[in-house]
């Protein structure tokens, strides 16, 4: 089971349901690589802070942290990508070379254009692997831009108690927003 614990003056507990498995990137990285890769994965969200994205202060992509996940990917190293944006360019390039569509790419945090950063990084990445494989990632994938703001403070999971470490601290306002590419 998984928590989410709101805090706005009380606190509120609920149990999510919804979520069948949850798996560490850091950890888990070829198994969700294989998960990206599944015909059944139709899309995929995430929700990273702004160094997640592995872009410079111009918002362009960081090209000398992204290399090396450029070179895993294009020798089909995948379990060796160390971004995320790298990982999820790993699981966009198994499906390509299974002849498989991509999956939409949805990110779920309040960056500004999110869609569009997330298209100009992972663009990059598949066009640095291999032009054709670029082409799949800018012409057939949807980056939807979204703004979510539901501001989740700093956890601090080596102080909870192991039965607290799949709960989530929360402040209680939210916002979701969404606009889907016409594609």
């Amino acid at each position: 089971l998984y928590y989410l614990m709101e805090c706005n003056g009380k606190e509120l507990l609920s149990s999510i349901t919804i979520l069948k498995n949850t798996l560490t990137l850091s950890k888990e990285r070829m198994q969700i690589v294989d998960l990206l890769a599944q015909p059944s994965t139709r899309i995929t969200t995430l929700s990273v802070t702004a160094s997640g994205y592995t872009v410079n202060k111009e918002e362009m992509p960081d090209t000398e942290k992204l290399a090396s996940d450029v070179v895993a990917i294009r020798e089909g190293r995948y379990n060796d990508v160390v971004t995320t944006m790298g990982t999820i360019a790993a699981g966009l390039h198994k499906r390509y070379t299974q002849g498989i569509d991509p999956f939409i790419v949805m990110s779920c945090d309040n960056i500004s254009y999110n869609g569009d950063l997330t298209k100009r990084v992972l663009s990059h990445i598949a066009e640095s692997v291999d032009p054709a494989f670029g082409a799949y990632v800018r012409d057939k994938t949807l980056f939807p831009n979204s703004v979510v703001d539901r501001v989740t403070p700093e956890q601090n999971f080596e102080q909870q108690e192991a039965q607290d470490r799949k709960s989530t601290r929360l402040n209680s306002s939210h916002e979701w927003i969404s606009r889907m590419p016409s594609s």
